[in-house]
């Protein structure tokens, strides 16, 4: 029995009322009935509840002692808590306006913006104090709507990602939105109340010297920008890694003129693919090559209890009854350890899965580890069936022999009609057995991924030979008719002897003889002829029992085969097969290659292309800001360098990245652009109060001005991530989207430092 909660439901409140109901109807379970609370998810909920709590408190706790150890203030402090305190009230009455979700996700956006909405507090804190003005308000304005507007793309993704992303991007933007008003409106007031700052301090001998020195390396590094330039494109990398072998045309024949036959004859070429290759993407290749070398770790990942899941299937024939005896010996092995909470096995005709789950103080011992290999071990002794074991690490076992499951080439095919879909791709399984180095064949069907959800079964099929069956006086219902005789199994009555009944079952004599070879090789007297039954009809053992998928309301079949010989040979059989099948399917059917199902496959990374529209929407707004076109080109300069960051992060130390590591990614874009604006627009500032001076001394004047309040808000955002940190690599989402964000932003300091400077045009 599986109870949810409706729309709006709270579902701690509704689980404590279930356990109620249970209570009392479980006082009248019969003797030796019971039930059992498989799962519940409001334990998961508080769980992550109290990590969010905790999460928040140290998160907010970091961020004041911070703050309090930069300013040594206690009125600066107490100006920061009462503008994030007010944020977050007034951010609640929006949310509920909006009808935002309050769950996890939701609940740690929260955590999150603590550290953008500290940064705008910051920005404004500093320059109402300096200068008494309002100015930079339009650059926190610019600088949190381009991170609003990176968090748009979040409702471009897939509809999987936008159930985890969607609220909690929506807490993020709701919450800059009431900063904004925040810093206009409430902490000018606070100032003026309460003054941080009543006279400018002069500037110390050492920091005159920083700026003298940091002076000249701006002169030295506008000098060298084109070399500055491929420092940085090498160290973000050039894709060199994803180039093609070769380019061929739509036959599936390499290409030899044009442009494409010259880089058939360059990068497709042998040198290249076997001397030049190694050599050229690791020396182009930079960060984007190493953090794409150990694709294993990458990959969406399931927030889900620690559980070994273990598989097993027997052959075709097979009972449900011998399948659950399989099952029933394996329950008792696992049933004699005291640290398992449960495990589950559900058992059907030909296979079975078990899913073990451990009690909480177990859960990340090294039982776990040790259970399963020992599950691995019993496995391999116990015979009778295939099994596989997977869970706890990336390592797997499976001892089953595929046998007609797998094909190394496939062909997928889609339409609206499944009978006209299963006679062509039945037509192209036929024309490709004419292919001598093609030596199986398959018509099955599958989901869009590839997998079978069942296994595969067979019948026996005839194709009956027309023209022999009329040229010998035989008809269809004679052939049939006979085959009958020979395999008679039908009840005929009953009888009663003493008051019992029982059945009568009329039964062939040759039922056990007769088989597929007497088919194939008996000579029978047919109207006064001696032949064989084969010369009729051809009798054949093949697959049966698809599942129908659909996808899109049209019909989903795979046409698979295995290639005797190289795979560019191989491929161009698949080509070939393709450019035909292109020509003379019907309107509404279309046969394709299937898409691979690798993190990095066109399939996979549509999304990452949005990350482009992140950066174009950055652009424009900078652009409105500046009234200028070239100066937004050197803020969005900024997202790429801090990718350089996320990227060794991911690489060095071996994270999984997973969907919070793009969802870092997507925030970098909008974060990381933040404290450009704030130096440009300062700069433009002082251009205006003092335009003879030149763009280099503009440019440091600017930086002195705000190095200081730049700096807290990257090292602020950084230190509210640190909570995330806690549960360790194991925490699916939270981790990765904490050290990418947090590497991402601290290797954005080079591109302040360095790059902006260089490249900084005069307007």
């Amino acid at each position: 029995m599986a109870i949810y909660p409706e729309r709006g439901v709270n579902t701690l409140s509704l689980a404590q009322h279930v356990k109620k109901v249970m209570q009392e109807v479980e006082a009248d379970y019969p003797p030796h009935f019971t039930s059992l609370l498989r799962f519940d998810s409001s334990k998961d909920i508080m769980k992550e509840l109290n990590k969010i709590f905790l999460r928040t408190a140290l998160a907010t706790l970091i961020l004041l002692v911070f703050v309090f150890v930069v300013s040594r203030s206690w009125r600066y402090l107490g100006i920061i808590v009462l503008t994030l305190l007010a944020n977050v009230l007034v951010s609640f009455i929006f949310f509920y306006w909006f009808d935002v979700d309050i769950h996890i996700y939701s609940m740690a956006g929260i955590t999150v913006s603590l550290g953008m909405v500290i940064d705008s507090s910051i920005m404004m804190i500093d320059h109402y104090g300096y200068y008494r003005n309002k100015k930079v308000f339009l650059s926190i304005f610019a600088a949190l709507l381009t991170t609003i507007g990176s968090l748009i793309v979040v409702f471009f993704l897939p509809e999987n990602t936008q159930l985890i992303l969607a609220d909690f991007s929506k807490v993020i933007m709701i919450s800059l939105s009431v900063s904004l008003a925040i810093a206009w409106f409430f902490i000018p007031v606070l100032v003026d109340r309460y003054p941080i700052r009543t006279k400018k301090v002069k500037a110390k001998r050492w920091q005159l010297r920083v700026s003298r020195f940091y002076q000249r390396m701006i002169l030295f590094l506008r000098r060298q920008r084109w070399a500055l330039l491929m420092v940085g494109i090498l160290g973000f990398g050039l894709p060199v890694q994803f180039l093609p072998a070769v380019l061929k045309d739509q036959k599936g024949v390499q290409e030899t003129e044009g442009w494409r036959g010259f880089y058939n004859r360059t990068i497709g070429g042998n040198w290249y693919q076997t001397k030049g290759k190694p050599l050229f993407e690791p020396a182009l290749g930079g960060t984007l090559r190493l953090f794409t070398k150990n694709s294993a770790r990458f990959g969406f990942r399931d927030p889900s209890r620690l559980s070994i899941s273990i598989r097993a299937s027997m052959p075709e024939g097979s009972t449900v009854a011998q399948m659950n005896a399989v099952m029933k010996s394996m329950e008792n092995y696992v049933s004699q350890y005291d640290q398992v909470d449960m495990f589950e096995t559900r058992v059907q005709e030909r296979s079975a899965s078990m899913t073990v789950t451990f009690k909480k103080e177990y859960e990340y011992s090294g039982f776990p580890l040790q259970l399963k290999q020992e599950i691995i071990y019993r496995a391999i002794n116990a015979g009778a069936a295939n099994w596989s074991v997977s869970g706890i690490d990336d390592q797997s076992f499976s001892n089953h022999i595929y046998s007609g499951e797998y094909y190394s080439y496939q062909i997928l095919f889609s339409g609206y009609n499944y009978d006209k879909l299963y006679e062509l791709a039945s037509d192209c399984a036929a024309r490709l057995e004419e292919n001598r180095r093609i030596n199986r064949t398959l018509v099955y069907s599958t989901s869009n991924d590839g997998y079978s959800s069942v296994q595969a079964n067979n019948e026996f099929y005839i194709d009956y030979n027309q023209e022999q069956i009329a040229y010998n006086k035989w008809s269809l219902n004679d052939y049939y008719s006979f085959l009958r005789q020979q395999l008679l199994n039908m009840p005929t009555g009953r009888v009663y002897e003493k008051g019992a009944g029982k059945d009568i079952q009329l039964v062939s004599a040759q039922k056990d003889a007769f088989d597929v070879w007497h088919i194939e090789h008996d000579l029978l007297d047919i109207n006064g002829r001696q032949m064989k039954l084969s010369e009729l009809g051809s009798i054949e053992k093949r697959r049966t029992g698809n599942n129908i998928y659909k996808e899109n309301q049209q019909y989903l079949l795979r046409v698979g085969f295995d290639f005797v010989g190289t795979s560019t040979l191989a491929n161009r059989v698949l080509d070939d097969e393709l450019t035909l099948m292109k020509n003379r399917l019907p309107v509404g059917f279309k046969a394709e290659k299937p898409t691979s199902g690798g993190w990095w496959n066109p399939a996979n990374t549509q999304q990452y292309w949005l990350l482009f529209l992140v950066i174009l929407v950055i652009y424009f707004m900078c652009a409105i800001l500046f009234e200028s076109l070239k100066q937004p080109f050197v803020i969005i300069s900024l997202i790429p360098i801090s990718f350089i960051g996320v990227f060794l992060t991911f690489y060095l130390f071996g994270f999984h990245f997973d969907q919070g590591g793009f969802a870092s990614m997507i925030l970098l874009c909008g974060i990381v652009v933040n404290a450009g604006i704030y130096f440009v627009n300062e700069y433009n500032l002082i251009t205006k109060r003092k335009p003879d001076l030149s763009i280099v001394l503009r440019y440091v004047k600017a930086f002195n001005h705000k190095i200081t309040p730049v700096s807290l808000t990257i090292l602020s955002t950084v230190l509210g991530l640190i909570p995330f940190l806690l549960e360790g690599p194991k925490e699916v989402f939270w981790f990765s989207f904490a050290v990418g964000a947090m590497g991402g932003m601290l290797f954005s300091f080079v591109a302040l430092f360095v790059y902006l400077p260089a490249f900084l045009p005069k307007n």
